[in-house]
């Protein structure tokens, strides 16, 4: 029997919405007529009428001398070209006052044209920016302009939309076969994928949004939001329709304390006075959930792979430091060793960080790779930039011991909060021998343009040498801190053949823990050879338990150096030290650090799918900042707290977020408002009501999703009084003098809930 196949497949066609700037456009072509010289030379920065620019035709004569002087009268601009002693072309002249006249007019245009090329080239270096309608017709209608606060419509558009057709056609020859196989078929496929957003305005208080994604996992990563937001003397504030959310943290007892992220529905805010009102109708598609945790000790083991390392966190404040890192470990014990006779200890050190618009206190500032004394500031400003060397920004100053940390003899520093690859960081140094690099906090004004050390540029990459050195790629978070020495251990394994080698397979066969320089010791503190495989947490060095972090005494401890103390056989060096794409990191990926600790985590898995913005997360009553004071991978689910106290055995912590659902099987519907009056900066007193419905698709009630009606609803009050007779009252004491007036603070709350737990069959 035989069997033919044939494959086809068309890809119609791919619009990608995006609209593509010619900065090399000619604007205007030359008025000189044909074989007279030209009154101007013209730069050409793309297409034009006489300009050719090709490599079988060239131009360009090298022979070729323009002559512009004046005749001997000092009146007439004479103007010639020639080629070998010749006239290439008819000369010209003109009057002086004509020549300066056209002169100027002449700089003028290069200078519009200028401009407009540069304007032009910087919308084209910042994305595309989508298809872009405004009608130009302006609606004169008085209402139309009283309701939406202007008369221009437009509507923007980014995104792709991709069609694809395939087919298959499948023919069949053979005794074997039925006739229906022997006539063939052929099998069409179509497939469309689309990814876009649109925006549109009307007038100056409706917007419109709409975010479409036909790859999306979720239904709730398509968006719809329509928005009218009001004058501020206007009753209705805002109106919103589409995806909405809802937030109420006035109250302490009601469920809507909490964002509510997942909602579709009708939204409006009202205000008259110092009455306001806030009402909802929507369904919630999003899933609450909620993670208490109280501290205590828990036996956790985990695997860090060798790319893994802590990134954009530890730095070294400048390059004598990191040289002189690795040789200040004693080979035998591995305790550091102060270099330079204590010349080189950091006594005092100021660090900076790029601000962000909402930053309130920023400063000016120039940071270069090696500031030195006596460099002017404002002529380093007005040079610009130089990627990798030189940036200037306005920089926000870090707080020691709450945004930052450092080692005064290693001279390397951390930060206690989260840094983006397009931040910059700089910093101001002195030492105890005299070495001062950057100006000191001491020494800046209101006026002051800062002069910094430059320690990671944005968007850092190994080209940058003098700074992508500085960045340790050696420190590892533990994923807790107060870490007990009872119970940790570490292990380095090879995995790249497949198995759990925590010996050197090939050279010398010592354990990897050894090799790397975290066993050099056994319980009585003395050196052995191969080590007694057990790590030595002692060696505060390399082990910070109490902050949770080891940091390898090689900067780069699975590829050292030739001259390094650690001898790992050079067959199982990891390339992963000068490279940023994740998907070379994976394939040079060679070792795992398995860690066993017995302590507090700060790491919590909440699940795929965070609904974006829904979270809230308290650490002890306490209300944390995201990316301050944790960081959060939305898709993944992962959340880790930043603020140290998380890591304490006593800590209490409490997180409150909602997930996006996979199978929506129930209906969920949210009904109420929130009114509330405001007394000033004396407090307020507001009521709030909230009706919600769950209806389940499920014929069987299940644990946890059966269906209810709840209605809650509360009444609370804020005030906040200064009474004067107790500031006197205090006074009257003997032995006390008040400094300041008296503050009396109360809040109240008042709710109930009527609840309909199970709803199900209920007539």
């Amino acid at each position: 029997m035989m069997k033919l196949r044939l494959h086809l497949c068309f890809v119609f066609f791919l619009v990608n919405l995006s609209v593509v700037y010619s900065a090399g456009l000619g604007l205007k072509p030359p008025e000189n007529p044909p074989g007279v010289v030209p009154l101007f030379v013209e730069e050409h920065p793309g297409l034009s009428q006489f300009y050719v620019d090709s490599t079988l035709l060239k131009s360009n004569l090298s022979k070729l001398k323009r002559i512009e002087k004046l005749d001997s009268t000092q009146q007439i601009v004479e103007i010639r070209e020639l080629l070998y002693d010749h006239d290439y072309r008819l000369p010209i002249a003109l009057s002086l006052d004509e020549y300066v006249r056209r002169r100027l007019q002449f700089q003028n245009q290069s200078k519009w044209r200028e401009t407009v090329i540069k304007d032009l080239s910087r919308k084209e270096a910042a994305g595309p920016s989508g298809i872009e309608l405004n009608i130009p017709v302006r609606i004169r209608s008085k209402a139309f302009k009283r309701i939406f606060g202007g008369d221009r419509v437009g509507l923007r558009v980014t995104g792709n939309i991709s069609f694809e057709l395939a087919g298959r056609s499948e023919h069949r020859e053979g005794s074997a076969v039925s006739s229906f196989e022997q006539r063939g078929n052929f099998s069409p496929r179509f497939k469309q994928t689309q990814q876009f957003q649109v925006e549109g305005k009307v007038g100056d208080k409706v917007s419109v949004k709409v975010d479409q994604n036909s790859e999306a996992t979720f239904d709730l990563e398509n968006t719809l939001r329509l928005t009218y937001t009001g004058d501020e003397d206007e009753i209705i504030q805002n109106i919103e329709a589409g995806n909405v959310s809802l937030s109420l943290p006035s109250t302490n007892y009601v469920s809507a304390s909490s964002k509510h992220q997942g909602l579709f529905g009708f939204k409006t805010g009202m205000q008259v006075g110092n009455l306001s009102f806030v009402g909802i109708a929507s369904l919630e598609r999003g899933e609450k959930q909620k993670v208490t945790k109280t501290g205590k000790s828990d036996q956790n083991k985990f695997r860090i792979k060798d790319y893994e390392y802590s990134r954009n966190r530890f730095f070294f404040v400048d390059t004598i430091y990191q040289e002189n890192f690795e040789s200040g470990y004693n080979t035998q014990t591995m305790a550091w060793q102060v270099f330079g006779g204590g010349a080189f200890r950091i006594s005092q050190l100021d660090v900076w960080v790029k601000a962000r618009p909402t930053d309130p206190v920023t400063s000016r500032g120039v940071a270069v790779l090696d500031p030195q004394p006596g460099m002017n500031v404002d002529s380093l400003e007005n040079a610009g930039e130089i990627p990798g060397e030189r940036e200037i920004a306005y920089f926000k100053r870090l707080k020691y011991l709450e945004d930052y940390n450092y080692d005064e003899y290693r001279g390397f520093f951390w930060i206690n909060q989260n840094v983006d690859d397009q931040d910059i960081l700089a910093v101001a140094y002195q030492t105890e021998g005299g070495v001062k690099k950057g100006m000191l906090f001491s020494e800046v004004t209101d006026s002051t343009t800062l002069l910094l050390k430059l320690v990671k540029p944005k968007a850092s990459k190994p080209d940058y040498k003098s700074t992508w050195k500085l960045a340790m790629r050696n420190v590892y978070n533990l994923g807790a801190s107060q870490i007990s020495p009872d119970g940790f251990d570490v292990k380095i394994l090879f995995t790249k053949e497949g198995s759990d080698d925590d010996v050197q397979p090939v050279g010398d066969p010592k354990p990897f823990i050894f090799l790397t320089g975290l066993d050099r010791l056994d319980e009585q503190g003395n050196a052995i050879d191969g080590g007694d495989k057990k790590v030595d947490v002692k060696t505060g060095k390399i082990f910070d338990l109490a902050t949770g972090y080891l940091i390898f005494p090689s900067l780069t401890k699975i590829a050292p150096p030739t001259a390094s103390k650690l001898p790992i056989d050079k067959s199982l060096y990891v390339n992963i030290y000068d490279i940023k794409d994740r998907t070379t990191e994976l394939q040079e990926h060679k070792f795992d650090i398995e860690i066993t600790t017995s302590s507090v985590s700060s790491t919590f898995n909440l699940g795929f799918n965070v609904l974006e913005g829904s979270e809230v997360v308290r650490l002890n009553g306490r209300e944390l900042v995201k990316d301050k004071d944790y960081t959060i991978d939305y898709f993944g689910g992962t959340l880790q707290i930043l603020a140290p106290e998380a890591r304490r055995a006593d800590a209490n912590v409490e997180i409150e977020y909602e997930r996006g659902s996979l199978f929506q099987l129930d209906k969920k519907t949210l009904l109420g408002g929130r009114l509330e009056y405001s007394l000033g900066d004396r407090g307020f007193v507001g009521a709030t009501a909230l009706y919600l419905n769950k209806a389940t698709l499920d014929q069987r009630v299940r644990l946890g999703q059966e269906p209810l009606k709840n209605f809650i609803w509360d009444v609370n009050t804020r005030l906040q009084f200064r009474p004067n007779f107790l500031t006197k009252a205090l006074d009257y004491l003997p032995i006390l003098e008040t400094s300041a007036e008296s503050k009396l603070k109360i809040e109240a709350e008042y709710a109930q809930v009527k609840p309909n737990p199970n709803t199900f069959n209920e007539d």
